[in-house]
């Protein structure tokens, strides 16, 4: 048993000097773009997992619109990649037409307010849902219902977020940035 635990433990510190590797590769607009993403996202209790989020779900700010996945209804906008049929569906007041869904896609990436607190929300519906299970809660935020979908991803985010912790711990929270130029 020791064995398999000391296995385990190594592996997971491989992938995240993988991690810690790729963020050290980020460029520095895109550092800057992780940077504004946790400055707001530290505000609520998801401060890692939505940078953690924005990271991996737009390439740390190089893909803010993602239509391809699953057709109109699964198109993504935002720093966290919000689905619009969930914003939608969370505001029954607003018509889901092409013109709303194109005004909300735009609002999404243009107010970080307002994308973060349509993550936050939907953090927060699957954090009831999975029971507090951050896994499940990871795997939900990109596979809905079918969670064992998301499994990759969410072992993705975790990962993520202890290289973040790691990389820039909490000198964030205090607004030190110490960019690393590569490129």
């Amino acid at each position: 048993m020791k064995k398999i635990v000391f296995v385990l433990l190594m592996v997971s510190f491989a992938f995240s000097l993988n991690y810690e590797k790729a963020f050290s590769k980020l460029t520095l607009r895109q550092q800057l773009f992780l940077y504004i993403v946790y400055q707001h996202a530290k505000k609520t209790k998801y401060k890692w997992t939505l940078t953690a989020i924005a990271w991996k779900e737009t390439l740390a700010g190089e893909a803010l619109v993602n239509v391809f996945d699953g057709g109109e209804d699964d198109a993504a906008c935002g720093p966290y990649h919000n689905l619009l049929s969930s914003v939608f569906e969370r505001h029954p007041e607003w018509v889901k037409t092409k013109f709303n869904m194109n005004k909300i896609c735009t609002r999404l990436i243009t107010d970080i307010n307002f994308a973060t607190k349509e993550a936050v929300d939907e953090l927060n519906y699957w954090y009831r849902v999975r029971k507090g299970n951050w896994f499940k809660v990871w795997a939900s935020y990109n596979g809905g219902t079918k969670y064992k979908k998301g499994e990759k991803y969410a072992y993705d985010i975790y990962m993520r977020i202890k290289a973040l912790k790691k990389i820039i711990g909490k000198r964030w929270d205090y607004g030190f940035i110490k960019l690393s130029h590569n490129r």
